[in-house]
């Protein structure tokens, strides 16, 4: 029990060190992004037939949309077992949850922020049911409301395509199981294991994306090469996360950072 409590107090230290960042981002993404931003590619877009797409043309149609957020489900789950697995371990190699949290959501504010610049540039017609002509789920907001409706996870938005949110995030899941797993389990083939099971599901996730029209081909594409090329930007640039001392007891407070985030 100590030990699980000097672990939750080292959390807490870094927690205290990086909060504003945290709380900024967290604005940013839920605000900014999530609301702004999504509202205003919404109010822009205009009910046209799907553009033509090559992955439309080879991949039949699927209408249960359900089986999209399967995939991203079960990735989700082994990402936050990993995330998690600093407190389930006492060889962490100075792995923390809330440095890998941090790099996690601050790659991902970025690529939100590249993704609302690209659909607000320019207004692709939406591949969705609920966003083509004749839906009768189709309610944008007005110019009011722009800064001012809120989405929930499940409200239907239409206008933000390029490039697929859900495939980015996806993908940079993958690629934090690639940089933390190594250095949370010693047992390497489980790892090799683990992050295989992760990479063949997104990139069959990708071909379902397509499948079920939530995306145009291009949107998973520029999706791939944006994140990878991001994340090892990010990577050499911050190369390592903020570290307490290996032996620091409970009430230090007087822990020296050997990097930024």
């Amino acid at each position: 029990m100590g030990k699980l409590l000097k672990k939750f107090n080292n959390e807490y230290i870094l927690f205290k060190k990086q909060y504003k960042i945290i709380l900024f981002s967290l604005f940013f993404f839920i605000y900014v992004i999530s609301t702004i931003a999504r509202n205003l590619a919404y109010y822009r877009h205009v009910q046209l037939e799907p553009l033509r797409d090559i992955g439309f043309e080879i991949f039949p149609k699927i209408d249960e949309s359900f089986i999209s957020e399967i995939f991203l489900g079960v990735n989700i789950f082994i990402f936050i077992t990993i995330l998690l697995r600093p407190l389930m371990t006492d060889n962490n190699n100075n792995v923390y949850i809330i440095n890998m949290s941090i790099r996690l959501m601050n790659i991902n504010c970025i690529l939100r922020f590249l993704r609302s610049i690209s659909y607000l540039s320019t207004a692709l017609p939406s591949t969705s049911e609920h966003c083509l002509i004749g839906s009768d789920t189709y309610n944008p907001p007005n110019r009011d409301e722009i800064f001012t409706r809120f989405n929930s996870l499940f409200d239907k938005n239409c206008g933000d395509m390029l490039f697929s949110g859900h495939y980015s995030f996806e993908l940079t899941l993958c690629l934090f199981a690639q940089r933390y797993l190594p250095k949370l389990s010693t047992n390497k083939l489980l790892n090799h294991i683990i992050i295989i099971t992760m990479w063949l599901i997104t990139i069959a996730h990708g071909f379902i994306l397509i499948a079920v029209r939530n995306h145009y081909t291009v949107d998973i594409v520029v999706a791939i090469y944006t994140t990878i090329l991001l994340w090892y930007v990010y990577e050499n640039y911050y190369p390592t996360d903020i570290q307490l001392p290996v032996n620091m007891s409970e009430s230090s407070h007087q822990d020296h950072p050997t990097s930024i985030v």
